[in-house]
């Protein structure tokens, strides 16, 4: 397959890319995606796995420090060289030990992203964005090219600049800093540039390893937005290495969670979530839901295991697809409905176990709401738990305030 039949002339996926038939069976995009293993020591770390990633979205690497999600990004770019490897990518062979096969680093198309962000600092964000454009042409043509008019005459792009440029500068919200040079550039600005320009490259997979680790909060939340944007924007695999369970679970189409150099689990974030729930402290719960309308104050009306479910969003059209994800913390429970509270979400539900928590003197308690298929998770003391009798079976009434949630 043709790398540009993977990547859309503008650099974004048409908006039928996502179908919500139930009919169209998600087995094409496996079957067109990633599959591969590796079996690579460094020291005394091994790292040994096997994998299929589909087509599109983003498949998060998780797990803690150590744990060999780098080094897994970094097989399938090429820059590590395991003993034994099977890398097949979209019908194309990448690495095989076994035939003695391994396709050079410079040849592999992908893009990608490490944590500290590699800009031309003397350049405009246009000229760095125009340069990803560039390394996108055959390399005979970047010669030429060069050779003609000088490099910084290729950087320019000419008078017009491409529509594929735009959009992909649109995607990530970097319009405005198309004239600022990239030492005047926050982090969180960086890191939206260094993506734009690896999506500009039209790779076959984008890699992104710990992105969002070097910045601070507030930059985390600044930039967080624009990469849970991607995988509506691209019809390409990306993998976002994190150990962070927030990060995981927010931006995850599909989970690998890697333990000792071993995937020991992978699947869909909310099955994932189960597992990982009494390991890590920023539980979290995640459903996603349809938009039915915004209301005259603002809020967004969304209709949750059949109910209405309020939350603040910036997206406002109606029938669009929101991802919520609440805080375990951010999760009451009561025996009875209350009507005299500032609470607007609250939910019927049914106890479906009850786990330790690593917090002292707090357990996570597991609900199902009335479609017997969204879980939420809480977070609440022993003695909350022994006052009201919580067991399992149990029915409960839910409450979360809108504010809590993110969506």
């Amino acid at each position: 397959m043709n790398k540009h039949d993977t990547f859309h002339p503008a650099g974004l996926a048409p908006e039928s890319r996502k179908s919500d038939d139930p009919s169209v069976a998600p087995r094409e995009q496996t079957e067109q995606g990633i599959e591969g293993m590796f079996h690579h020591r460094l020291g005394r770390f091994t790292l040994k796995v096997s994998f299929e990633i589909t087509g599109s979205g983003i498949t998060v690497l998780f797990g803690p420090s150590g744990s060999g999600k780098s080094t897994f990004l970094r097989c399938l770019a090429g820059l590590e060289r395991p003993a034994s490897a099977y890398l097949k990518v979209r019908d194309e062979l990448w690495h095989d030990t076994a035939s003695n096969f391994v396709k050079p680093t410079y040849r592999r198309s992908i893009g990608m992203v490490f944590q500290e962000p590699s800009l031309f600092d003397h350049l405009t964000v246009r000229q760095n964005l125009s340069y990803g454009s560039l390394a996108a042409a055959p390399l005979i043509s970047r010669v030429l090219a060069s050779a003609a008019s000088g490099l910084r005459g290729c950087l320019q792009g000419g008078e017009t600049e491409s529509e594929e440029l735009r959009n992909v500068a649109a995607l990530l919200g970097i319009e405005h800093l198309l004239n600022r040079r990239g030492d005047a550039l926050s982090g969180g600005e960086k890191q939206r540039v260094a993506i734009a320009r690896a999506i500009l490259r039209r790779p076959e997979m984008l890699l992104l390893d710990e992105p969002l680790a070097s910045l601070d909060l507030r930059r985390k939340q600044e930039i967080l937005p624009f990469i849970e944007g991607l995988h509506r924007a691209l019809s390409i695999p990306i993998l976002y290495v994190t150990h962070s369970a927030e990060e995981a679970i927010r931006l995850g189409d599909r989970i690998l969670m890697l333990e000792d150099g071993r995937i020991v689990t992978q699947g869909d974030p909310a099955d994932i979530l189960r597992h990982i729930a009494p390991v890590y402290d920023d539980v979290y719960s995640e459903f996603d839901a349809a938009l039915v309308q915004v209301e005259p104050d603002g809020l967004a009306r969304l209709c949750v295991a059949g109910a209405d479910f309020y939350v603040y969003s910036s997206v406002k059209r109606p029938g669009k697809s929101l991802r919520c994800r609440i805080s375990a913390g951010d999760v009451s429970l009561a025996l009875s409905r209350s009507e005299d509270t500032s609470i607007l979400n609250v939910m019927r539900c049914r106890v479906s176990e009850i786990r330790r928590s690593s917090v002292p003197a707090h357990v996570i308690v597991c609900v199902l709401l009335a479609d017997e298929s969204t879980t939420l998770f809480a977070r609440v003391t022993e003695r909350s738990l022994r006052r009201l009798n919580i067991v399992p079976g149990m029915s409960l009434w839910a409450q979360i305030k809108a504010v809590a949630i993110q969506a």
